[in-house]
């Protein structure tokens, strides 16, 4: 069971107008994460580091120590967050049924779901409250419903994709409902037989 959060941050290069190094803008405001992440301009100079809960500044790490750093960790009991968040009213499948994220409990087994094959499983949670007040974006359809965070991470496709990709709230909001496919529903295998159902109530 997971007992340690570990929150990171990646230090990255932008710009917001053309430079030596981008003749355009290069700021994740006008390309999806993928997109960002993916591009030849694309360069990290190392990653903040902070466990949850714990005071003080993050620690900073360049490349050349990232696999020591990475190596001295036991990920047996450590879980890493990127800062993904939804309101408290957003419900979770569990064992015992569908829970509320303000109602679960932490080590509670939670369904997961796997972009590469479509099938879920259970994986014990890991609880993460924090304040926020600042703006959300709500997608609002038959098959999805939910409230984000600018920044939290969705998966998604278009009618021209291949296969999911993932972008933040933010950037996926600006494609629009009728030309994006967020995942619905998952492939599920219980005494040796495999159902397709929902990976949402609503």
């Amino acid at each position: 069971m997971f007992n340690k959060l570990l929150i990171l941050d990646a230090e990255t290069r932008w710009s917001k107008k053309a430079v030596d190094w981008a003749p355009d803008t290069y700021t994740l405001s006008n390309m999806t994460t993928e997109e960002y992440i993916r591009s030849p301009l694309f360069k990290a100079f190392g990653f903040g580091f902070k466990y949850y809960g714990e005071e003080g500044a993050p620690i900073y790490i360049t490349h050349p120590f990232l696999k020591k750093f990475f190596q001295s960790i036991d990920w047996s009991t450590t879980a890493v967050c990127a800062h993904n968040c939804v309101t408290g009213d957003h419900e979770v499948r569990t064992r015992k049924g569908w829970v509320r994220f303000d109602e679960l409990q932490d080590g509670e087994d939670v369904l997961q779901w796997d972009p590469s094959s479509g099938a879920a499983s259970y994986t014990p949670a890991v609880v993460v409250r924090k304040e926020y007040a600042g703006e959300m974006y709500e997608w609002d359809t038959n098959y999805h419903c939910g409230i984000y965070t600018p920044n939290h991470r969705l998966f998604f496709q278009t009618p021209s994709s291949d296969g999911w990709k993932v972008a933040v709230a933010a950037d996926v909001a600006k494609m629009g409902q009728n030309n994006v496919y967020l995942p619905a529903a998952c492939w599920w295998t219980a005494l040796n037989w495999v159902f397709w159902m929902p990976l949402f109530s609503k």
